[in-house]
């Protein structure tokens, strides 16, 4: 197997940072200095700049720490980014020389704690002007000043990945996942796909994975994760008969029929992703081969996963993977029909792979539909949501029923509301929200021409009936 299929996940929420940054601002800014104290700490500052140059004052611990709290009070203020990039670092070393001179001065170690929230609030101001390396570069040092800090902790990870310092990377998500917090489980699973996809050292990616599953037993992106290591490497087979002996212990157990369901579905998966992938030459018979093991995956999940549901119908989990797998069999014949020419849609073959297309939808739209409204939580999330609207989008599209206008926009205004949130990340986000306010305004034109057409048809007998009473000559 050359590929590895990995399901869909947000590595990080964006907005986490942005909200956190922005209230953590007000409160600093709230303590940061007026023009007259600036003017004020900056002729400090010139001063403390000469006093270390004097060799008398400059053996003092207390001048490094004066300096310090100069040079801290100056990187405080996000309106002297610019000016004063420097002033937290300053800080920094200041307070580590008179630690240097003095090993327990008081005051140094007191300026030491509280330089580690300015210097998350330098991150944040660096981070808005998008200088993202000096971001992840006081975030750093704001969790060396405090290394059980999980805010500062999570906004290192973060810029690391954006500005892929792998290493940094991965240095601090496994510093976070050695405190004790409940907030880990996005963590795990960044790591992991890290590891499988960007390094491809899957013996890593599977540690973080089994360690993460002992945190958190029933992740679906943890499991689905693991699930596709296994396939990479061979070994979900012997996966099956434990899976299969758990449902023969306990058959009341809906856990254990999800699991066996997840299994047969990634290996479907695999032949769907080969089958679609254009980089993947196949010959005819193994692209029949391909497409034979993939429905009976298919088909064996969907089963399992309607047995899980008989006996816990509310888990989002099942009902997601079950829309899935009905849906991505109908994704599948609706590419054989774009590959046919005109005149063969309208073929006994195009129609048949047509009707067939109709049913798979037909089949996974009331399993999208409720969880279209279903509220977003730990398990289902809002990528999950997402994908949901954009699925019922191309079903209630392809089916083309003109009682379904009404739910189409619904669906269509809130898939943009989700395109336009900002913590949405996507590399054709423009794309996709032009391409929906585009349907949605043919389909609002298309409803408000109707009520007007229905208005002209009621008023036509009308119409005839004036006309002949002015011309009796005119016959019905």
């Amino acid at each position: 197997m050359t590929n590895i299929y990995l399901p869909l996940i947000d590595l990080f929420h964006f907005k986490t940072l942005k909200m956190t940054a922005k209230s953590l601002f007000l409160c600093l800014w709230a303590c940061g200095l007026s023009l007259q104290l600036l003017a004020q700490t900056e002729k400090a500052k010139a001063k403390s700049d000469g006093d270390i140059l004097d060799p008398e004052k400059a053996a003092k611990a207390s001048t490094w720490v004066s300096r310090g709290n100069i040079y801290s009070d100056l990187a405080l203020n996000p309106n002297n980014y610019d000016k004063y990039k420097e002033a937290a670092y300053e800080a920094h070393q200041a307070y580590m020389k008179a630690l240097s001179m003095e090993s327990n001065n008081a005051a140094a170690q007191e300026g030491l704690r509280y330089l580690a929230p300015v210097l998350i609030n330098v991150g944040a101001t660096a981070y808005s002007k998008n200088e993202k390396n000096e971001a992840m570069r006081a975030f750093v040092l704001a969790n060396d000043l405090n290394p059980t800090d999980s805010v500062s902790l999570e906004y290192a990870i973060m810029t690391a990945f954006e500005v892929k310092d792998y290493e940094m990377f991965k240095k601090m998500t496994h510093k976070l996942l050695e405190l004790p917090l409940e907030r880990k489980l996005q963590f795990y699973t960044s790591l992991a796909t890290h590891y499988a996809l960007v390094e491809e050292n899957y013996g890593k990616a599977r540690e973080v994975l089994e360690r993460g599953l002992v945190d958190y037993p029933k992740s679906k992106n943890l499991r689905e994760l693991k699930i596709a290591l296994d396939i990479k490497e061979d070994k979900l087979a012997a996966a099956i008969p434990d899976l299969e002996r758990k449902i023969a212990e306990d058959p009341n157990n809906f856990d254990g029929y999800y699991d066996l369901g997840v299994v047969y579905e990634s290996y479907g998966k695999y032949y769907f992703n080969q089958l679609l992938d254009s980089t993947v030459q196949l010959i005819e018979p193994q692209r029949l081969d391909y497409e034979a093991k993939m429905y009976d995956n298919f088909g064996k999940a969907t089963e399992l996963y309607l047995k899980s549901l008989s006996l816990e119908g509310e888990s989002t989990n099942t009902i997601f993977n079950t829309a899935t797998v009905y849906f991505n069999r109908g994704v599948y014949l609706k590419k054989q029909l774009n590959k046919l020419a005109y005149k063969d849609l309208k073929s006994k073959e195009g129609k048949a792979i047509d009707e067939q297309l109709d049913n798979y939808f037909k089949d996974a739209r009331p399993y999208f539909e409720k969880l279209a409204n279903t509220p977003i939580d730990k398990k289902y999330r809002k990528a999950d949501k997402t994908v949901v609207f954009e699925s019922l989008r191309i079903i209630l599209k392809k089916l083309d029923n003109k009682d379904d206008h009404a739910q189409r926009i619904d669906v269509l205004k809130k898939l943009l509301g989700r395109y336009e949130d900002y913590d949405y990340v996507s590399d054709d986000k423009e794309e996709k929200m032009e391409s929906v306010r585009k349907e949605l305004e043919e389909l609002e034109a298309s409803a408000q021409a109707k009520p007007n057409k229905e208005k002209e048809k009621k008023k036509e007998p009308e119409k005839k009936e004036a006309k002949k009473e002015k011309d009796p000559g005119v016959k019905n």
